[in-house]
């Protein structure tokens, strides 16, 4: 009998021990419902539908899950914040977006303070911020640590650039393009060309970043307006307008097509085409951008009191954007 209660003790004792570690082994793989995570909101004007958005929807969901599941794994918290960080290029609401962007950086980066893509992604978040000494900082971290990531020699061109440090730029962008010659690396080729005087050569290498991209995408509707921007500062109107035309029939309402398309009617005398067309892209994307050239329209028909509520809006985005850490430069 003693033996045989011996062997119930054991016995007990291992499926005690199985419960805790099944229970325990399920309760990880789980998710936590009760953990709230950020997601996207529905696009204005209908983009809540588009294909385009409803791929991230999923995509941000996805990751929201694999959180929830794993919430050790720094990867998915850096791709939910690429996700936000696209979202807010894509409408133009980087105040909804980059706080939960920066929250799952953040969160990545205390699991994993040496994980590269974090640190390049913080690092090119913080370009947008107008912080370019911690970008660049941030961004020499993440090429020590993955040498060959074409990405992070982009981000430390741009904060190179933006602090006067041109040979610098040239150099990171060359590393760039012999990593992954893509639109990103084009397109940053094509801009350090313009700012030492080669027009053609930008134009040149403008047209490869948009053959690079895919048609319809956000990116290469960007190079493209990119393009028609370098056309009409060439001097050729007609050029510039056929491209901004092409990106709507792409990608319908993009609103920087629309304020393309504004330049050139108030470069040819029709300021109230203009007008309308900048009051369109800003309805579209609410960039200060557009406010400020419809300020500078009604101040050339002298519409001071136009003018005045425009730069008030201007100001009013710009104490929304400082509250939020980004370095604003006032012009008014």
């Amino acid at each position: 009998m003693r033996q045989r209660s011996t062997s119930q003790k054991i016995l007990i004792v291992i499926a005690g021990f199985m419960a805790v570690w099944l229970g325990a082994y399920f309760l990880y793989q789980k998710p936590h419902a009760e953990k709230t995570l950020p997601g996207l909101r529905a696009r204005l004007g209908g983009g809540g539908a588009s294909a385009e958005f409803l791929n991230a929807k999923k995509a941000a969901e996805y990751y929201q899950y694999e959180i929830r599941r794993n919430p050790e794994v720094a990867e998915n918290y850096v791709q939910l914040a690429h996700i936000f960080l696209q979202e807010a290029r894509v409408t133009g609401r980087h105040h909804e977006y980059f706080p939960p962007a920066q929250e799952m950086l953040e969160e990545a980066l205390r699991r994993h303070p040496n994980h590269f893509e974090a640190l390049a992604t913080k690092a090119a978040m913080l370009l947008t911020l107008h912080h370019f000494e911690e970008a660049k900082q941030l961004a020499e971290q993440a090429q020590t640590r993955a040498p060959q990531a074409a990405f992070v020699y982009g981000v430390l061109c741009d904060a190179l650039l933006e602090l006067g440090d041109y040979e610098g730029a040239v150099k990171a962008c060359d590393e760039m393009l012999s990593l992954k010659p893509d639109l990103r690396a084009y397109a940053r080729a094509a801009y350090l060309r313009e700012l030492h005087g080669d027009r053609e050569g930008a134009v040149h290498a403008m047209r490869m970043a948009c053959d690079a991209g895919v048609f319809g995408q956000e990116n290469r509707a960007w190079a493209l307006y990119q393009l028609g921007k370098l056309y009409f500062n060439l001097g050729r109107p007609d050029t510039a307008a056929y491209i901004y035309r092409g990106i709507l029939e792409e990608r319908p309402n993009y609103a920087y097509a629309l304020a393309g398309l504004a330049q050139i009617s108030s470069a040819r005398g029709n300021a109230e085409e203009a007008i309308d067309l900048f009051k369109q892209a800003y309805r579209v994307l609410p960039d200060h951008g557009f406010l400020e050239s419809l300020a500078g329209l009604y101040r050339s028909n002298g519409q001071t009191e136009k003018a005045n509520e425009m730069i008030k809006l201007v100001l009013e985005n710009f104490a929304q954007h400082e509250e939020q850490g980004w370095n604003i430069d006032l012009e008014y």
